[in-house]
Parts: C-alpha cells; structure tokens; sequence
C-alpha cells in the first residue's frame, strides 16, 4: 500500500478510504483455493458467541456456525465515520463532531464550551 499524503495521517494511521481502497482490491485480487477472498466473505453476519473447543473456534452467528483454527477480532478502528441524526442537531448552537475529528478540534480548549457530552460505546468513545 502506498503511503497516503501526510494530510490524511493523523500519528500514522490512514484516513478511511485508503484503507477501504486497498482492502477492496486486495479481497478482488487475492485467491487460494480457486476462490477470491471477497467470495469468502458473509456480510450481514452477527456473532452471537465464540468459544474454544480443543484446537479450534466455533463461532454461532445469526446466518451459521463455523469451525475455523484462527480468529480475527475487527473492531473498526477504521471505520467510516457515522455521525447519527439528532432532531434539533441544526439549531443546537455547538459543534457536533465525530471521534474522527476530535483531535483536531478545539472542543477542550474552547472557553466558550464548558461541558462535553459523549454519544457511544465502542472504543473510540471509551478513549474520547
């Protein structure tokens, strides 16, 4: 993957869509077996549980269940921002913003905003 410009870094991590356009072509250009990674892929699956029995993973979803040797955990570190609809978000009179921008943002050091609310429960939030 070729470096993005420093203006889409922040402390070396990637903007979304360079990792989305280099994960995209690597699913299309990559087979084993005869069959390319995209065509492995089951989107729309919820793991309902993971557990280990002897030398490998049994994974319940909502769609099936597998057995695989090895498990991944992608917990959306690059992830497109999604900044829900809130009514009366047009005429609340402070910035509404995403993880995304926060470090960027004067949100902590405005003296004009004195109290912060965080909206979620994933990592980012915890870290926010």
């Amino acid at each position: 993957m070729d470096r993005p410009p420093e203006s889409d870094l922040h402390h070396e991590f990637f903007k979304a869509e360079h990792t989305t356009r280099y994960l995209e072509n690597y699913v299309d250009s990559h087979c084993y077996a005869g069959r390319s990674l995209r065509s492995r892929i089951e989107l729309g699956f919820s793991v309902e549980s993971v557990a280990k029995h002897g030398d490998e993973w049994l994974v319940i979803g909502n769609k099936a269940q597998y057995r695989t040797p090895k498990i991944i955990v992608a917990n959306g570190l690059f992830s497109s921002a999604n900044i829900p609809k809130f009514v009366g978000d047009d005429t609340f009179g402070a910035p509404i913003i995403h993880q995304e921008e926060f470090g960027q943002s004067s949100v902590l050091t405005s003296p004009e905003l004195h109290k912060v609310t965080v909206v979620g429960g994933g990592k980012s939030a915890a870290d926010m």
